[in-house]
């Protein structure tokens, strides 16, 4: 942050101040602002730095942007271990689950050209789904409040035995229409891939692009985010780092050991492990797929508070926490995670434990930590590189 000079050169008594004093105390505090800024650098990268050794993340890149500008960039490790690769600004990253904050920017898009309605229920904009899906809203696909079943067409060492998969939209559409609701719609928080297939095809259905079409025309290429591209890891990305994990492969190599729980299990020695299998089929864009750098992501959070993509009405609407059938708050926004921490309301995102997109609303403060370890669970450790440069969502000692 910059501090304000003295715009008149008046002494503190009141008299006129002579220029050269002025220009010394002008010096003064030109140096004192200055000293703090390596400072402030240096301790963030050494609490990084100790981050990533303790749970042993090869490569990070972090961003960290205030009233949409950017504060603190910097790489750190690498992007490939085994090529010995720096990590660097142009580092591309596969999103994984944050795609989803990018489809439900194209659904507020189309709410604020009236075009769509939160409330409009899904069996109407796509005809075919079953009668028992009546009451739910397109808000409550947002807010993965639906009650519908979780599909999640993923690889083997991602996927628990016990999800729905499916190798076609068809398919996996007629496996979770025919499955019963888990809750009624707005009962509770229940995190889930089927909604945002569902959303997919409703911005498709009304705009009449494709969900990738859309995005690009609408945000990526106005924005210039050039490095905005939808693959999993069977797609070359430019730029993409190499992935890893420490969890433990099973004896045929395709599968991860488990906790009971469902948890991949660490490897109890430390050991990095490579990692090919963010796999996903096209249908599934609405909730995963979408590769981007860093940057990039900055570019479109300073959008996204700027007003240049959705109006503050929508903008609020995408961040505010949908309220539960028993009238408490739920665990997700539009499209967004939603948390309170010490008293300060942050809207974020995770994708596949390895990245982080996360907002503090009332400081309009921004940090984007991407790395290639999956199973890195980013929240701690985001709001412990937030707790640098806003203080009050430090939690205060008795």
């Amino acid at each position: 942050m910059r501090a304000k000079l003295p715009c008149l050169q008046i002494h503190p008594q009141g008299r006129p101040m002579h220029r050269k004093n002025f220009q010394y105390l002008t010096l003064f505090f030109l140096g004192q602002l200055l000293a703090t800024i390596p400072a402030l650098a240096d301790s963030v990268d050494d609490y990084v730095r100790v981050q990533m050794s303790a749970r042993h993340i090869p490569g990070l890149v972090l961003v960290v942007q205030k009233n949409g500008q950017i504060i603190k960039k910097q790489a750190y490790g690498f992007a490939n271990v085994e090529l010995s690769t720096s990590a660097s600004m142009g580092n591309v990253f596969p999103l994984a689950s944050v795609t989803k904050i990018f489809t439900a920017t194209a659904v507020y898009l189309l709410v604020q050209e009236r075009k769509l309605s939160l409330d409009d229920g899904i069996t109407r904009l796509l005809p075919g789904l079953p009668g028992s899906w009546d009451s739910i809203t397109v808000l409550n696909c947002l807010s993965h409040t639906s009650g519908i079943p979780d599909i999640f067409p993923g690889s083997p060492a991602a996927a628990p035995a016990n999800w729905i998969t499916a190798s076609t939209q068809k398919e996996a559409l007629k496996k979770v229409t025919g499955a019963p609701l888990l809750h009624e719609p707005g009962d509770t928080s229940t995190y889930n891939q089927t909604e945002f297939l569902l959303l997919k095809m409703i911005v498709e259905r009304i705009s009449g692009q494709p969900l990738e079409e859309f995005l690009s025309k609408r945000l990526f290429a106005p924005l210039g985010m050039n490095s905005a591209q939808y693959g999993d890891s069977l797609v070359v990305v430019q730029n993409r780092v190499a992935l890893y994990m420490d969890f433990v492969p099973q004896a045929d190599r395709f599968h991860v050991e488990r906790q009971p729980n469902g948890d991949g299990l660490p490897s109890p020695d430390s050991k990095l492990w490579n990692d090919f299998n963010l796999l996903y089929p096209i249908y599934q864009h609405g909730g995963v797929g979408l590769n981007m750098s860093a940057m990039d992501l900055a570019a479109f959070d300073a959008a996204l508070g700027a007003r240049r993509v959705l109006d503050r009405q929508n903008l609020q609407l995408m961040w505010e926490p949908f309220r539960l059938n028993n009238g408490r708050n739920g665990e997700f926004a539009g499209g967004w995670d939603t948390d309170v921490v010490n008293g300060h309301r942050v809207v974020f995102h995770i994708g596949a434990g390895m990245v982080e997109y996360a907002h503090l609303i009332d400081a309009d403060l921004t940090v984007i930590p991407l790395t290639n370890k999956q199973g890195f669970n980013s929240y701690e450790f985001t709001i412990g590189v937030m707790g640098f440069f806003a203080s009050e969502v430090l939690k205060r000692k008795n």
